[in-house]
């Protein structure tokens, strides 16, 4: 009998300049590593955008995390916080359809 495929999962990290300090994104993603392997998920990838505003679409971390998406090569993307994810609600409802509709799950 073969053990079941672990889930596949990668970490998104964000933080802008006016409100937070650059730690604050190992701190992100390490908690994202924390629930991952509390889950027994496998964290493939990490993307992190510095001194970018969430209402940016077009941080370079984001996009290559969106790309991964669309070649389906994970199935979770883990978020310390959904803010980190985008500060717009309009982006933040479509990146999360998006994601979804490729039945990749957010935490």
């Amino acid at each position: 009998m073969t053990s079941p495929k672990r889930l596949r999962a990668v970490a998104y990290a964000r933080y802008s300049s006016e409100q937070q300090r650059a730690a604050s994104i190992d701190d992100q993603l390490r908690n994202c590593r924390r629930r991952a392997d509390d889950e027994g998920w496998e964290v493939i990838r990490e993307y992190a955008d510095r001194a970018i505003t969430g209402a940016d679409r077009s941080r370079p971390q984001y996009q290559e995390m969106l790309g991964a998406a669309k070649r389906s090569e994970f199935d979770i993307l883990l978020v310390d916080d959904l803010s980190r994810l985008a500060r717009d609600q309009v982006e933040s409802e479509r990146v999360i359809r998006y994601l979804e509709f490729r039945s990749i799950r957010i935490y």
